[in-house]
């Protein structure tokens, strides 16, 4: 079938009367009817990689997750071609529906993943922790490390960190390790990314039989939560992804309101 896909964004459809003085629920459909739709997005966008797919607010509209997007599709009738659609959805009251959906897609995830496997850096007894997603040969991770250690609130930071694996940077492999393996994991994270070639900040490489089960778990949270790039942040059940000051330092204020942005609380 000739693909289509439409960027539209829903908030017209939720504000409708029907809308207005109820709180949206998904629409019911049968087994064979989410079957039939999911046939047919299969049919119609073959390439996707389609991760979760169920109803959405809107009759006759489904939801479909890939990796950590969401996107809306509209089987069609009467023979016509699927509509792929691209937005977010809001209620009548301004509640954005497809970001709850992703929050709650993410806390079920995480329940069931080795979240407990990340590495403590920064302050373990800090009052706001989040997930980190890195790489210590990403030089955007490495201006996010700087920084983050430069604000007046750090040293109220419980960091967790979970390595993302990139085929293209072939010394990862090895400084992964070395951080895992040391005592000191804050000190090893600064050196590795600090460490080049031509500035070998690391000479006594750490190595132990524990790391490649980590690094394993590691990889298993990162594409369970559909993180596809470094650096990303899992902060209050958001996902915030790349080197935001604005998104990290907002969500940081979400995640705990008593943090004083000052440095003190």
């Amino acid at each position: 079938m000739k693909m289509k896909a439409i960027p539209l964004l829903l908030a017209g459809l939720l504000a409708a009367p029907s809308f207005a003085h109820a709180q949206v629920e998904r629409v019911t459909v049968t087994a064979e009817q989410k079957k039939a739709a999911e046939e047919k997005l299969k049919t119609t966008f073959s390439q996707i990689q389609v991760t979760g797919f169920e109803p959405s607010y809107v009759p006759g509209v489904f939801e479909l997750t890939t990796g950590n997007n969401t996107y809306y599709f509209y089987p069609g009738s009467n023979g016509q071609d699927g509509v792929l659609i691209f937005g977010e959805m809001y209620d009548a009251q301004g509640n954005n529906l497809t970001q709850v959906a992703r929050e709650k897609r993410l806390d079920k995830a995480m329940a069931t993943l080795p979240m407990d496997s990340a590495l403590l850096v920064g302050n373990k007894t800090g009052s706001v922790e989040f997930y980190e997603i890195t790489d210590p040969e990403c030089p955007y991770c490495e201006r996010y490390d700087t920084w983050v250690k430069q604000q007046p609130f750090a040293n109220q930071l419980k960091r967790k960190i979970i390595f993302l694996m990139n085929n293209g940077h072939p010394g990862e492999r090895r400084e992964v390790e070395h951080i895992i393996c040391s005592d000191d994991k804050n000190k090893a994270l600064d050196d590795a990314f600090k460490n080049t070639p031509d500035n070998p900040v690391i000479t006594d490489w750490k190595t132990c039989p524990e790391a490649e089960a980590v690094i394993a778990e590691h990889q298993k949270i990162v594409q369970a939560v559909g993180a596809q790039g470094t650096p990303a942040f899992i902060i209050n059940g958001k996902m915030v992804t790349g080197f935001s000051e604005a998104q990290i330092l907002d969500a940081i204020k979400i995640n705990d309101a008593s943090v004083n942005m000052q440095g003190t609380k």
